[in-house]
């Protein structure tokens, strides 16, 4: 799952939901995979068929900015209008994935949202997303053996140092906990697993943008 996720700690600007639902609104996940080459398939949230568990949701008949197909400037004004955006310099870090978070940057400038990518090398990329105030948005890739594995390798509070927020600075324990509930065997359920992804997509947690 290649991935677009927002920093929301307070040191960020993405740490006001509406920043973070103007960007997210602001990509052409479509226009993204045509840029790559065309050889990418297009997520419809932040899991792939690729894993089996994939059909235990009907993600593409969700109506949100993961399954939409066109920009919608106006939306996406209204957005930044209400974070009270103006003009600052959002950071995109990726290691890896250099080709798309250039496309990434520039189909948020096309909405009016100042983007800079920096590209790093795995070891300062780690660095950078491990101090809150050095970043706005990671692009990047994970994996796992299910879906719901994907999800626990990038957002579980346990894979942090102080184990009390994710990666990209959630704290939202309902959220933790229903992550940890759908990675058992008797959670692992198509309720759950569309409990968690809701909940992700009403705060803007993440972007599920393609998978190679």
């Amino acid at each position: 799952v290649y991935y677009l996720t927002p920093n929301c700690s307070e040191e960020s600007i993405c740490g006001d939901i509406n920043m973070r639902l103007a960007i997210l609104n602001a990509i052409d996940q479509d226009g993204l995979v045509t840029a790559l080459g065309g050889t990418n398939t297009r997520l419809n949230s932040y899991a792939t068929d690729y894993y089996n568990d994939y059909n235990m949701v009907d993600w593409a008949s969700l109506d949100n900015y993961n399954t939409r197909d066109s920009v919608d400037t106006d939306l996406v004004k209204q957005y930044l209008d209400a974070a009270g955006y103006n003009n600052e310099q959002i950071v995109i870090v990726e290691t890896g994935a250099d080709d798309a978070a250039t496309i990434v940057a520039a189909q948020l400038q096309a909405c009016g949202i100042n983007a800079t990518v920096q590209a790093l090398d795995f070891s300062s990329y780690q660095a950078r997303i491990a101090d809150p105030s050095a970043w706005d948005l990671d692009l990047g890739m994970m994996a796992g053996d299910y879906n719901v594995q994907v999800w626990a390798h990038g957002f579980s509070y346990g894979n942090t140092g102080d184990g009390d927020h994710t990666s990209n600075y959630v704290v939202d324990q309902e959220w933790e906990d229903l992550l940890n509930l759908v990675n058992t065997e008797e959670g692992h359920t198509s309720e759950n697993m569309l409990a968690w992804w809701q909940h992700a997509v009403d705060n803007a947690y993440t972007m599920g943008l393609y998978s190679s």
